[in-house]
Parts: C-alpha cells; sequence; structure tokens
C-alpha cells in the first residue's frame, strides 16, 4: 500500500522542487481549516424566510422559535410585527409561533 502511495506521491510532484511539493502540501490543512471556520460561523438554526418570517425581521431561528433581522439570529425581531408573507402580503407575523394573523395585536388568525 505505501508503495503505491509513494508512486501516485512521484506522479503528482514531478517537475516540482521539494520546497514547492511542501509549500503546496502546507496549503490543504490552511484550506480545511477556512472552510471549517466559515461554516462554524453560520448558525444552522438560523433559516431565511422560515416561519411567517419576513420584511426586517426576515430570519427564523428554529431552536429560539423566532424572528431575526440578522442570518446568525443575533437580534431578535419584535413579537408581532408586520410580513409580507402573511396574509396576502398585508399581514401580521407572531414569530414565537411562527404563524399569521390579520391584525397588528396577532389575535385574528388569516
Amino acid at each position: 500500500m505505501s508503495n503505491k502511495v509513494s508512486r501516485l506521491a512521484e506522479r503528482v510532484v514531478t517537475g516540482l522542487s521539494r520546497r514547492a511539493f511542501l509549500a503546496r502540501l502546507s496549503a490543504v490543512p490552511f484550506a480545511a481549516a477556512v472552510f471549517v471556520g466559515e461554516a462554524a460561523a453560520r448558525n444552522a438554526n438560523c433559516v431565511y424566510l422560515g416561519g411567517c418570517c419576513g420584511g426586517g425581521w426576515p430570519y427564523y431561528d428554529t431552536k429560539n422559535k423566532r424572528c431575526c433581522s440578522d442570518s446568525k439570529c443575533q437580534q431578535a425581531g419584535g413579537i408581532c410585527f408586520a410580513s409580507p408573507r402573511c396574509c396576502g402580503g398585508a399581514g401580521y407575523c407572531y414569530s414565537i409561533g411562527s404563524q399569521c394573523y390579520a391584525d397588528k395585536a396577532c389575535i385574528t388568525p388569516c
């Protein structure tokens, strides 16, 4: 098995100096670290236009059951706010329950 890996490595590095080969080899872990870091920066519980969220609060935090203004779901929105996704664009979203209502008090469902 190690002979196969050695032969494959020889074919890959033909024409490269040892320094160039090591430089390319060291770029792989760096690229992997950047990818992992970017994935960790996103919030997997934060869904764009989830539930009835929209307008100024377009992200839905599935973990905490609320609408948010940012893609990391760190800025929670109000409890009842206008949402273009509710009642044909004229309704309101009750973000905690993710439900649409026809009135500003979030009492009458649409």
